[in-house]
């Protein structure tokens, strides 16, 4: 409901996006509330891997909240190659690992070392 996604408003805004905002050879877009069904809530690319979030506010809504469109759009997005996860403060640090790890391991990626370095070390003080 409205409740939920304010608090999940809260969290993208104040944690999420900031992040994201900092990695290089990142674009990303968050949809609308109201937007398309079954889109997930955040599309991006990061250094030539195409990535898909969907945000939930916490653990618990995930179980409540997650529906079986999310879930086959991701899947769909996931089999054509992307990096693709639901998203939460509980499980941010080894989602946002995980995504770098794709990038870093990626044939496209100009990603260096140092840069890796750093933006893990980002993740794991802020997340």
């Amino acid at each position: 409901g409205i409740m939920s996604t304010k608090t999940e408003n809260k969290w993208r805004d104040s944690s999420l996006r900031p992040f994201l905002d900092t990695l290089p050879e990142c674009a990303y877009f968050i949809k609308e509330a109201k937007s398309v069904r079954g889109l997930p809530d955040l599309v991006g690319v990061f250094a030539g891997v195409p990535f898909y979030l969907e945000i939930k506010k916490n653990k618990q809504e995930l179980s409540c909240s997650r529906t079986k469109l999310q879930e086959y759009m991701l899947s769909r997005f996931e089999n054509a190659g992307a990096f693709t996860s639901f998203i939460y403060p509980e499980n941010a640090r080894e989602v946002l690992l995980a995504l770098l790890e794709r990038v870093f391991d990626s044939t496209m990626t100009s990603m260096s070392f140092d840069d890796y370095k750093s933006i893990k070390e980002v993740i794991l003080t802020s997340f």
